[in-house]
């Protein structure tokens, strides 16, 4: 009886190995997605307690830190070590969140290389293969491939 119990009891977390063992590990872009959604969140709460203000845009991820409790700062698992891992709209620096019309298509932060160009002037490459990660307005994030519209539309969605 006593190792039919034992069993009852170890047969959850065996089941819960074997499941990890069998799932592949999150991708750089699923964890990137994951960061700039903690971002997301950090941002709704520094805006609630701001009467709906944004962060400014210079110093945001050190305002966000220290505002929202995270205990550590926002980076991007593929960002190199030297590289800024996001940018944050300028354009939205201390504005207030109704102001716009259209939060579901106005970019809130990004990965970095977004809208980056070279020294040729041509688009740098994109930190996740085929496009980056982005927070709009509303809180969502989206995948951003290399020709989506969605690139040029980070400007405010101001009447």
């Amino acid at each position: 009886m006593g190792i039919i119990l034992l069993l009852l009891l170890a047969l959850p977390f065996a089941a819960g190995i074997f499941y990890s063992i069998g799932r592949p590990r999150a991708t750089a872009t699923a964890r990137c997605a994951a960061v700039l959604q903690d971002l997301g969140h950090a941002v709704s709460m520094y805006a609630a307690d701001y009467d709906g203000r944004l962060p400014p845009a210079i110093g945001w991820e050190a305002a966000l830190v220290r505002h929202s409790g995270f205990t550590r700062a926002f980076v991007c698992p593929a960002a190199q070590p030297d590289e800024p891992s996001y940018f944050f709209n300028p354009a939205l620096g201390r504005s207030l969140i109704e102001d716009y019309r259209r939060p579901t298509e106005t970019v809130l932060a990004a990965d970095a290389t977004l809208g980056r160009v070279n020294a040729e002037g041509r688009p740098a490459p994109p930190r996740h293969e085929t496009g980056e990660n982005a927070l709009f307005l509303d809180g969502h994030v989206k995948f951003l491939p290399r020709e989506s519209p969605a690139r040029s539309s980070s400007a405010p969605g101001r009447p």
